[in-house]
């Protein structure tokens, strides 16, 4: 029987590498707007997809700086720093980088493809 722990030890290193993967094409998909893209875009949209507010294109240059930050923070390394002799803690944060960054990711996505459809 395989424990539960050793299925999120399994998977948290193949998902590091697919977020550092996709958080690359994200950062060139958002220096690639922010050079060809409009220079006002959506900030802000209501659940139902309406812009309810608009700001500058510097904002897509914030994306790479928050993907850099999150790929860093997801490193074993940094887990183990803080969390030396705890596997359950540890475990319990993998768990919550895998539900919050898969999030960002899905909410980055529908950003950017919100913005590409104003070109």
């Amino acid at each position: 029987m395989i424990h539960f722990s050793a299925i999120i030890n399994r998977v948290y290193p193949i998902f590091t590498k697919v977020f550092a993967g996709l958080s690359i094409l994200y950062s060139i998909a958002s220096i690639a707007l922010f050079i060809f893209g409009p220079k006002i875009i959506p900030t802000h949209m209501t659940v139902l997809g309406q812009v309810d507010g608009i700001g500058s294109h510097f904002i897509l240059l914030l994306i790479p700086l928050i993907l850099v930050f999150l790929i860093i923070s997801t490193k074993e390394s940094i887990l183990h720093a803080f969390y030396p002799n705890d596997s359950g803690t540890r475990l319990f944060i993998k768990i919550i980088y895998i539900l919050l960054y898969t999030s960002i990711m899905i909410i980055m996505a529908v950003y950017l493809y919100t913005v590409y459809q104003l070109i």
